[in-house]
């Protein structure tokens, strides 16, 4: 039986290219919530912080400092500008090589589906070092949803569409959150598992009623961006 996150995983990245399969090339000319970057440069920005085969080391050996995938979206590193900026212009410089829009599409279908099998080869539980550490590579796969699920949210408010992000996807993505929260979310909320997604990732705002019922807690969104 495959692992719930190679399940998430496939689920998310065939629904995210179901959509680029309808997308003209004006659409991929079209700019983003994501500025500085269109369509097209940010369906390659998925692509490119996919890892290369054999990209992901072992683990040294020794009492590792173990991550769990909260802790790849805690790193201070990632609310600087350098950060930023380091990944806008490593995201343009792989898409200027790519002729249009269907070229960005199918770099990200080989890039995914590369991956994907050299996963799905391996020890889930083997521990790797990526980016955020030493995780297990189970873990490490779950960051990997979350970044195709926040781009393709990000894809349909940029094309107007009604989010389509899985179910699959969702329930391996929400223990994460919780995590970023500190908690389970106020029951008198009343969000589900994709409200919950879209409000930690900052593609929906918090309204008035949910900061009420929030309180201190408020302050932490987005969770992840």
């Amino acid at each position: 039986m495959r692992d719930d996150s190679l399940l998430a995983f496939e689920d998310e990245a065939r629904t995210f290219d179901a959509v680029l399969c309808d997308l003209t090339e004006d659409d991929f000319a079209k700019a983003t919530n994501c500025p500085p970057w269109n369509v097209k440069e940010l369906v390659v920005h998925v692509g490119v912080v996919l890892p290369t085969p054999g990209a992901l080391g072992d683990a040294p050996p020794g009492d590792p400092d173990l991550r769990e995938p909260a802790d790849y979206y805690r790193r201070l590193e990632r609310g600087t500008t350098g950060y930023r900026d380091d990944i806008v212009k490593r995201t343009q410089d792989f898409a200027v090589g790519l002729a249009d829009g269907a070229a960005a599409a199918a770099f990200l279908t080989q890039r995914w589906r590369t991956s994907l099998a050299e996963w799905t080869a391996r020890d889930l539980d083997r521990l790797v070092t990526s980016r955020g550490g030493v995780t297990r590579l189970r873990d490490y796969i779950v960051t990997r949803v979350i970044s195709h699920a926040a781009h393709g949210l990000d894809l349909a408010v940029s094309l107007g569409r009604a989010p389509w992000t899985t179910e699959t996807a969702l329930a391996i993505m929400r223990p994460v959150f919780v995590s970023l929260l500190g908690g389970e979310p106020p029951a008198a909320l009343r969000w589900t598992d994709a409200d919950l997604f879209a409000r930690g990732t900052g593609r929906r705002a918090l309204d008035p009623a949910d900061r009420d019922l929030l309180g201190s807690w408020a302050a932490r969104f987005p969770l992840l961006s």
